[in-house]
């Protein structure tokens, strides 16, 4: 038999989530704090970036227990190079974006107008 009652109360929590934190009011808002969440790390996206293009590995029932291990070695080995790469093109850009900011403000002070306007 059919509890429509539970069923009504479960379809109404399935746009839920319950966030906690112990960061104070005063330095992350909630607003700040779900903006975060969401822009934040996930395992499930980096899986899907690996199985999507580089291996393009669409579904799959694998039977054997050999077949199971070595698919999960084989995303994880991927998976820690994806992470790896992506760690490095984000030094890379940050210290390219540093050299770019600091040669900009160089040459801004260095015309005449500029550098008064700076200084003010």
């Amino acid at each position: 038999m059919r509890n429509e009652d539970a069923i009504t109360a479960a379809c109404h929590r399935l746009d839920w989530r319950v966030q906690v934190t112990n960061t104070p009011i005063e330095k992350l808002s909630l607003a700040q704090a779900v903006c975060h969440y969401r822009g934040g790390w996930c395992l499930e996206r980096d899986f899907h970036l690996v199985k999507d293009l580089p291996l393009t590995l669409n579904p799959l029932f694998v039977w054997k227990q050999e077949h199971i291990v070595g698919l999960t070695r084989l995303l994880t080995l991927a998976l820690g190079l994806l992470t790896l790469v992506e760690m490095r093109v984000r030094q890379e850009w940050r210290m390219l974006m540093q050299r770019w900011l600091d040669c900009m403000r160089d040459s801004l002070m260095t015309m005449p107008t500029l550098r008064r306007m700076a200084l003010k």
